[in-house]
């Protein structure tokens, strides 16, 4: 459904396995109009090969080859074409920079180099230039700044035996091994690197500041999709939180008996959940949910229930 939704664009299913759509299916059934099946808890990146990389090694260390490397905004984004698409600042924010990677298709590719890597390793981000870090739910600094990614280049390198990870010695050869036309990823970090010697990103405005250059050697290619929790919309409702029916023409007329409320419901949201505004889809779904359930109590009881005086 969520593919469907996305106009065939796949993402990685990272809510609960029992969120299958059952009630959207069931208010469409029942001649529901959809709305916002598009608009998603897209939330994160996934990093290829994340959770199949075995050794004796401390989370953190897993964690940052595998996770924390696609949060970096020093570094530059391509599709699958190798053209680059995005200012990467917006790292900062899970809600555009997943939406980011979904307007591409089913991945992007995030590329590093083989000094920046060490760089990393030996002294942390703050050495190649990023301004600020990135912190992850409970986790205060998942990109460290001033302290070395222990075995960073070790792993990374686990993940390239292991076909996770594309490497090459030059952008050429990293387009052939990644599918792509060479003249476009080979135009992209041209620009790219005259733009980082410059420090200035004429094309998207990034902080000159994260314009890492890479004109050296070997090339590292990590595929990266989106990770999503959960729809934020499907069925249409009016004020009264009924579920009308999918006729434009009459101005949606509501289903009788049938009430909807929470994340199954279209229009509170645009295209995405607004992550700026954390607890946004609990905090509707506690009211919402309390409304309609007032709602459709009032209508099964024939009387009006009063909330405020409960």
């Amino acid at each position: 459904m969520v593919k469907e939704a996305l106009n065939g664009v796949s993402v990685n299913a990272a809510g609960y396995n029992s969120n299958v759509g059952d009630g959207i299916n069931m208010a469409l059934d029942a001649g529901a109009a959809a709305r916002g099946l598009s608009a998603m808890v897209a939330h994160t990146f996934k990093v290829e090969g994340n959770g199949n990389i075995e050794g004796d090694y401390e989370f953190m260390e897993l964690y940052q080859a595998t996770n924390s490397v696609a949060y970096v905004p020093i570094i530059p984004w391509v599709n699958a074409q190798g053209v680059r698409f995005a200012n990467e600042d917006i790292v900062y924010d899970r809600a555009l920079s997943s939406n980011s990677v979904i307007s591409q298709g089913d991945h992007a590719y995030f590329l590093y180099n083989e000094k920046l890597l060490k760089t990393l390793e030996e002294k942390g981000a703050r050495a190649a230039g990023m301004r600020d870090k990135i912190a992850m739910g409970p986790m205060p600094e998942i990109t460290p700044m001033d302290y070395g990614w222990s075995k960073l280049t070790e792993i990374v390198g686990k993940m390239v035996d292991g076909g996770y990870v594309v490497k090459a010695d030059t952008i050429e050869e990293l387009a052939g091994k990644l599918g792509m036309d060479p003249t476009n990823l080979t135009k992209t970090m041209e620009r790219y690197n005259k733009d980082a010697q410059a420090g200035v990103d004429t094309l998207y405005g990034k902080d000159g500041k994260h314009m890492y250059q890479m004109s050296e050697g070997p090339y590292y290619a990590f595929k990266v999709s989106v990770n999503n929790l959960c729809t934020v919309g499907g069925i249409r409702i009016n004020s009264g939180f009924e579920v009308v029916k999918n006729d434009p023409e009459n101005g949606y007329t509501s289903i009788p008996n049938l009430y909807a409320a929470g994340a199954d419901t279209g229009g509170l949201y645009s295209d995405h959940y607004a992550h700026t505004i954390e607890g946004a889809a609990q905090g509707w779904a506690y009211n919402s949910g309390r409304l309609a359930g007032a709602a459709a109590t009032g209508n099964a009881l024939g009387k009006s229930i009063d909330l405020l005086n409960q």
